[in-house]
């Protein structure tokens, strides 16, 4: 897929004429077939499923979780492991499992490293029970070193 030659544009999107938009370097103005182009194809983006981590996939090298010091009706949760296309979703499908959902979060990555932190309730911002507590300590568990 080519992208047109205007310094900064937008293509209508249909599958003939997908939507794109591009930005041109003009900076090269001596060798024109040096001029770099960076385009996104956002008709593609909207129709291809892009591969991300399932639960089995998800590699944890450590996770605690603990009552929040400043909000007795939340969960503070730390996650870290190897960084992967589909982490974040995938822990989050994780508390969604047990109707669990962060009020807060703080995403660091660095180095291929992930270290997550998450303050989680459960529906309407309720106290998490005990069980929903339990059943995301035992899967987290079980992603430990996969």
């Amino acid at each position: 897929m080519k992208c047109r030659e205007p310094t900064v544009g937008m293509t209508k999107g249909s599958p003939q004429a997908p939507l794109l938009f591009f930005t041109v370097d003009k900076s090269d103005t001596r060798h024109p077939e040096n001029r770099r182009r960076k385009c996104v194809d956002f008709l593609a983006l909207t129709t291809k499923r892009v591969p991300h981590a399932s639960a089995l996939e998800l590699a944890l090298t450590a996770y605690s979780l603990r009552p929040d010091e400043l909000d007795p009706d939340a969960v503070y949760v730390e996650i870290s492991g190897r960084d992967r296309t589909g982490f974040l979703s995938g822990i989050l499908k994780q508390f969604s499992l047990f109707s669990l959902f962060p009020t807060k979060m703080i995403i660091d990555t660095k180095d291929g490293l992930v270290f997550d932190r998450f303050w989680i309730k459960g529906i309407g911002a309720s106290k998490p029970s005990d069980d929903a507590i339990a059943s995301i300590r035992r899967n987290l568990g079980g992603l430990m070193g996969n």
